[in-house]
């Protein structure tokens, strides 16, 4: 667990560096098409990053406030096991001799 949130910190500050790089590739792009100096780079930097961690952290809560990560943790460590298959065949079983007891009632 130690390393796995380590990773996405580290991730996180990959991504910044990610942001940074695609900028600068298209700094005369961005340039052209908006008309925003050379000397004002710098905003767009900070504005990208900015939204970078607004949008993580919107995803982020989005994601604590509906139990989406939970949900998918349930999905993936659900294994079966001997046991739990014989649990699952017991209840089946029970599942079964109770559908033929309500059908019997409903003959009476």
């Amino acid at each position: 667990m130690r390393q796995s949130r380590g990773a996405m910190w580290l991730q996180f500050l990959i991504n910044i560096g990610v942001i940074t790089a695609n900028i600068k590739l298209f700094q005369e792009t961005i340039i052209y098409y908006t008309g925003i100096t050379i000397d004002s780079m710098i905003y767009v930097y900070i504005l990208a990053v900015v939204l970078y961690f607004m949008a993580s952290f919107s995803i982020g809560y989005i994601d604590e406030r509906y139990g989406i990560w939970q949900q998918e943790n349930e999905y993936c460590t659900f294994t079966i096991t001997p046991q739990m298959q014989d649990m699952h065949n017991k209840v089946t079983a029970i599942g079964k001799k109770v559908d033929r007891l309500i059908e019997v009632m409903e003959k009476k």
